[in-house]
């Protein structure tokens, strides 16, 4: 017979697995967290006490199994994809590498015939996915170290940049706490807050990163980030005019 503390700590671990549905070889998480609920009560704990980012009802989430499928066998895929740009979709072949969460949305890297860099596609854009029956393109990128030099999904041709930010006495300790990039560091700080360094190739992500902290945050360098702040602050304006 399981004792009380046995059955606690199943009810702990099928509940941190259960954060995995979707996934691959997890589909029987949810039926046995089902029938475990359905055979054992226990009414000193009717209320659940961890809570995890879900997932599980976003767009595309469906798409992970067969994804995850053609890239552990190697085989091409066909997707129709809109993107938030294109008033329409359109259907591109793809040999499938990596998929990689961020900000809680799901993404697929993969390289398509005609194309010479590595395309990303987020899995909450895909209208439809088949096997494209089309030879694969193998690669010998290292998706590990693939992301290092930025913040986000968004890679580009660019260098990675020495980026300062100042940071206010409210929001520093924040950032202190959860760093903006890995190779964050805060090279100078008083009373009013503190100058945040981290080296990254700038993209989108990081914009929204540094807007995020409102009032509590100016970029220092590089001026084209700078610039690129401000305008869109600008534009920002606008729509209280």
């Amino acid at each position: 017979e399981l004792s009380d503390l046995d059955l606690s700590r199943l009810k702990e671990a099928l509940n941190v697995l259960s954060h995995f549905r979707g996934m691959p070889q997890f589909d029987w998480v949810d039926e046995l967290r089902l029938r475990f609920k359905m055979g054992l009560h226990d009414p000193k704990n009717p209320r659940p006490f961890v809570s995890f980012e879900d997932s599980a009802y976003n767009t595309g989430v469906e798409y992970f199994t067969p994804i995850y499928t053609a890239i552990d066998e190697k085989t091409t895929i066909s997707i129709d994809y809109k993107s938030f740009k294109r008033s329409s979709s359109k259907e591109f072949v793809l040999s499938p590498y990596f998929l990689k969460e961020y900000n809680n949305r799901w993404f697929v890297l993969g390289k398509s015939p005609g194309y010479e860099r590595v395309s990303i596609y987020a899995l909450d854009r895909i209208l439809s996915l088949k096997n494209a029956g089309v030879p694969y393109e193998e690669t010998d990128i290292d998706f590990e170290c693939y992301f290092d030099n930025v913040i986000g999904v968004t890679l580009s041709d660019q260098e990675p940049e020495i980026v300062e930010i100042w940071v206010s006495s409210q929001q520093l300790s924040y950032v202190e706490t959860k760093p903006l990039h890995r190779s964050q560091s805060i090279i100078s700080s008083d009373e009013t807050g503190g100058v945040v360094q981290i080296e990254v190739i700038p993209n989108y992500e990081l914009e929204d990163k540094i807007l995020g902290m409102g009032e509590h945050a100016k970029v220092l360098a590089p001026e084209s980030l700078k610039a690129k702040i401000k305008a869109r602050i600008a534009e920002n304006l606008k729509n209280y005019e």
